[in-house]
């Protein structure tokens, strides 16, 4: 594995433009040095460049300013965005739920009587094949013996039966009485027994991802008891629960946007084909703090059934409205700073106050004007230059 240091970090402190001249009077100066002691050129020449840097990175750091070299941001994912204005949509931060469309769900149940195996794997969140055998019922153990073992012995003679009074019927030695009554007896046998029963296995009525197993390993069932529930892809539904004091409001909700519990990314609904399925919700006449907005999920990843989240209401847009990513955004002791930037390598830290969020961009009421460059991403790496972090021990200007 490479490993990756921080060392260029130590040549981060050059000052921001107007250097090169501030090096021609450099040398200028150090060839009259050379010209009156060249017997002590070579001893000097190394101190007096490491002052003059140490100079400048006090001047860059006495102005504000943080500097940070091109192709270090580039190696660290310092990516540059503009700030601009435009449409904003008002927002309510609300948890939510992934269900399922009742249409969507189907249902594992028990062929038989007797004590439930599930199948090895077999747990919430698993894709499964239609007719995948999601448990086996085993009643050889029940009290009383398997009952569909029975219904097969009275099935076999049942239908033993019938085919002698049916012969018999044909040589005209039975009645048609005698013959109605050995069928319908050879009906109801089988009827009484159970294929599926016979083998207990417990399969999957259609393709999906299993979302529930209602019953533990090894617990009895009775015959058409539930087992699991299993839901097809593709349709799932959002819920997401509008706290009751902005019940006025949820008539213009017509997006949301979800942070993925498993890593923190957003997802915008309406980019993957979700949009909202429901109109508006019905006010609570007890106490209940919330009402229930739908959405369907489309082809949104990472939600499975039974996922919950946060996530942002997004309601009428307001024209107009100066925004920037979410991750510029860096807060320090309870403030909101962005950085600015100022040339290829350099950056000033700004003060904004800010407004309400989308999930994946942040109103700025003040601080900073629309087309002023900031930092978008990587923002640790500006804050470790501004504070001299991470600058590996031997490697400081100072001796």
């Amino acid at each position: 594995m490479r490993k990756i240091y921080l060392l260029p970090f130590v040549a981060i402190f050059a000052a921001c433009g107007g250097s090169h001249e501030g090096h021609e009077g450099h040398d200028h100066g150090h060839h009259d040095h050379e010209t009156q002691e060249a017997h002590e050129a070579h001893a000097h020449e190394g101190h007096e460049a490491h002052e003059h840097e140490a100079h400048e990175h006090g001047a860059a750091k006495a102005n504000g300013e943080i500097v940070l070299h091109k192709e270090i941001a580039d190696q660290f994912g310092v990516v540059i965005d503009t700030v601009a204005s435009g449409d904003f949509s008002s927002t309510v931060r609300a948890a939510g739920v992934v269900v399922t469309a009742s249409s969507a769900d189907a249902v594992v149940s028990a062929p038989t009587a007797g004590i439930v195996r599930f199948a090895p794997g077999m747990e919430p969140g698993r894709s499964v094949g239609r007719g995948t055998a999601i448990a086996t019922v085993d009643a050889s153990n029940v009290s009383g013996g398997d009952a569909n073992i029975a219904a097969k012995a009275a099935l076999e003679a049942a239908k033993t039966e019938y085919e002698r009074i049916e012969a018999l019927y044909k040589d005209r030695l039975a009645t048609i009485g005698e013959r109605n009554a050995a069928l319908a007896a050879y009906n109801a046998a089988q009827a009484a027994y159970s294929p599926a029963a016979a083998t207990g296995r417990a399969v999957s009525p259609i393709a999906g991802t299993v979302t529930s197993l209602v019953v533990r390993q090894g617990q009895y069932v009775n015959a058409g008891d539930l087992i699991a529930t299993v839901a097809s892809p593709g349709e799932q539904t959002v819920r997401i629960d509008l706290p009751q004091r902005y019940y006025s409001q949820a008539p213009s909700f017509s997006d949301a946007t979800l942070i993925l519990p498993y890593d923190g990314g957003t997802v915008r609904l309406s980019e993957y084909g979700g949009k909202r399925i429901s109109g508006t919700p019905v006010a609570s006449q007890g106490t209940a703090a919330y009402v229930p907005v739908f959405f369907s999920a489309g082809n949104t990843p990472g939600l499975v059934a039974g996922t919950t989240f946060a996530a942002y209401l997004l309601g009428a847009p307001r024209h107009d409205v100066v925004s920037v990513p979410v991750t510029a955004i860096s807060e320090q002791q309870g403030d909101y700073f962005v950085y600015e930037q100022l040339d290829d390598e350099c950056y000033a830290k700004r003060r904004v106050d800010i407004g309400a969020t989308d999930g994946l961009r942040t109103e700025i009421k003040s601080g900073i004007a629309p087309g002023t460059k900031i930092v978008g991403k990587g923002v640790t790496t500006v804050r470790l230059a501004e504070t001299g972090s991470n600058i590996p021990e031997g490697h400081t200007h100072n001796h």
